[in-house]
């Protein structure tokens, strides 16, 4: 097999686990499969890279060594989104990254890279806190404001810390396919392997943020029991409150009705348990509640734009699709 050099660009202020996330998913696919995954730490200086949280990184390379790479990842983190290269750096980087077969970003490494020039009406993403000033700076990108990860041709970006594992993983699965992606994920216990289209907050994270604590119990309770008949009646109960009044505070609270909210939390359950090398898809539609399974497709591909059937195929590593 050909050989994959992977060259991670650092300078002071990155997040440390934009480097690591992804490089451990690398080095996972050398250990678990033999792929031939080669990597190094790029720096101005051979001096020790001072990350955000203080810990110290010393680089393998300074960037006027570098040579011939395949891929080429810029790490994110406050220093990459606010610091600009130096004339000399910005000419041996831009070089390096014009010649590699592939371009990735992590976090606000999208900022360093499109400072070079490399992403001129490409479609990008970053961290939802900064796409707004993203935008801003650079109105030549298309910017992808909810992708976890996208790919525009050779250029890779994504949404920063773990769904930079999830962009690594999506790179290993293209260089050696998805059952050694799928391995790496299981090395790294991840609970999903998540398709750069998912949107960087779950249902359950958005309707947490704006809760009360008597709205959080009934929410864990309706993502411990998916399985089970709920009803508005049923919830309502829960929170001590009349049904009419409960489903009223929900959807100003939320901003779902209680019945899209848990058919939306039961389609995002399925579509974890697809990810399961077991279990027929009528059977996952019934373990989340799906009484009629031409019902739960028809859900599934209404929200993802994919059937449950394509879903497994493109993303999971599993043949059991019936």
């Amino acid at each position: 097999m050909d050989e994959h050099h992977v060259t991670f660009i650092v300078m002071d202020g990155i997040q440390v686990l934009d480097l690591f996330g992804p490089l451990e998913a690398f080095a996972a696919a050398r250990e678990l499969s033999g792929s031939p995954y080669l990597w190094q730490i790029a720096s101005s200086t051979d001096q020790p890279v001072r990350t955000e949280s203080g810990s110290r990184i010393l680089p393998d390379v300074k960037f006027e060594q570098l040579e011939k790479t395949d891929t080429v990842v810029f790490v994110g983190g406050q220093g990459p989104r606010t610091t600009s290269f130096s004339s000399t750096e910005h000419l041996h980087i831009s070089r390096l990254a014009k010649s590699a077969r592939r371009i990735a970003t992590v976090c606000t490494g999208t900022f360093a890279m499109a400072r070079l020039g490399l992403a001129s009406n490409k479609t990008v993403t970053t961290h939802w806190r900064y796409t707004d000033e993203l935008e801003k700076q650079f109105p030549e990108l298309n910017i992808d404001k909810q992708a976890l990860f996208v790919k525009d041709g050779s250029l890779w970006s994504s949404a920063g810390i773990t769904a930079g594992i999830d962009m690594a993983l999506a790179i290993i699965a293209e260089d050696c396919g998805s059952a050694v992606s799928t391995s790496v994920a299981r090395q790294l216990v991840m609970y999903l392997k998540r398709p750069g289209n998912q949107a960087q907050f779950s249902e359950f994270l958005i309707a947490q943020s704006g809760s009360t604590s008597r709205f959080s119990d009934v929410l864990t309770w309706v993502a411990d029991n998916l399985h089970e008949q709920i009803d508005v009646a049923k919830l309502a109960e829960l929170a001590n409150m009349s049904s009419r009044h409960f489903s009223r505070l929900f959807k100003k609270t939320t901003g779902s009705t209680p019945a899209q909210y848990v058919e939306q939390m039961r389609l995002d359950r399925a579509r974890i348990l697809l990810g399961e090398v077991n279990g027929r898809v009528h059977q996952i539609a019934l373990s989340v509640g799906f009484t009629n399974p031409d019902s739960f497709c028809r859900a599934f591909e209404r929200r993802f734009s994919t059937t449950p059937k394509k879903y497994r195929a493109q993303f999971c590593n599993s043949r059991e699709v019936l």
